[in-house]
């Protein structure tokens, strides 16, 4: 499974959407227990929250820009009542780039 998403450079300002998929691969019910972000910057949901054998989902998990610039590497916290394999860490990155463009300085000749 994928755990880790580079979404590149990001305008600073944007809502990035990344979306993880995860499998029950397992013979009886897994039970998504809490899904945390590091970041109040970063909502995560998973669209179900218990999955049967062979089922899949996806967690949703936006990356609001406001205010942040540079690489930016954030981290989602699944648990589950999976007894071999509790806890999936999921891993966010851009570079946040500035919207305002470039700045110009000023020139004086001297002589």
């Amino acid at each position: 499974p994928v755990t880790e998403f580079d979404g590149g450079e990001v305008l600073e300002g944007q809502t990035v959407e990344y979306r993880f998929k995860l499998r029950n691969e397992g013979k009886g019910d897994l039970v998504i227990e809490s899904v945390k972000a590091s970041c109040g910057c970063t909502a995560v949901e998973p669209t179900e929250k218990v999955l049967k054998p062979g089922q899949e989902t996806e967690i949703v998990a936006r990356f609001d820009s406001r205010g942040r610039t540079g690489f930016q590497h954030k981290t989602i916290t699944v648990e589950t009542n999976d007894p071999l394999n509790s806890r999936a860490i999921l891993h966010l990155k851009a570079t946040v780039v500035s919207a305002g463009g470039f700045g110009v300085g000023s020139y004086a000749p001297t002589n």
